[in-house]
């Protein structure tokens, strides 16, 4: 047996089924906006770990710009953006990304401000394969 609570009219009401689940028939208005939210898992430690280096390359990076060529910045920055986009993933390719890592920092080897921060990077990625 269900009920029906609102105008028979209108599309705005609750539904409430036999088993006394209530469910929201109605539309959502003024400013209030109806979501269905079931929470996030948390961040595996290696992974916060690698987006935490990754965040520290970059701003190195920028800082160290001037000093690569025009030709290895330009590569690098499409590599940031590749490892960029897959650390963004809920769930990143640990191998996609160690390629990537791998690829960047031959790239800015010649900066020996980046080097260290870009093996540590690696490093980090390399904890997510595990």
């Amino acid at each position: 047996m269900a009920i029906l609570r609102g105008r028979g009219d209108s599309d705005d009401g609750i539904h409430v089924a036999g088993d006394s689940n209530q469910i929201n028939t109605g539309t959502v208005k003024g400013s209030m906006s109806q979501s269905n939210s079931v929470g996030r898992a948390p961040v595996p430690p290696p992974l916060a770990a690698a987006r935490a280096e990754f965040a520290r390359l970059r701003t190195a990076m920028d800082a160290h710009e001037g000093e690569l060529s025009e030709a290895d910045r330009a590569v690098a920055r499409r590599w940031l953006g590749r490892i960029d986009r897959e650390l963004g993933q809920p769930r990143p390719d640990s191998q996609q990304l160690a390629d990537d890592a791998d690829a960047l920092s031959t790239r800015v080897a010649t900066v020996a401000g980046l080097v260290t921060i870009a093996q540590a990077f690696v490093t980090s990625v390399q904890g997510l394969l595990g």
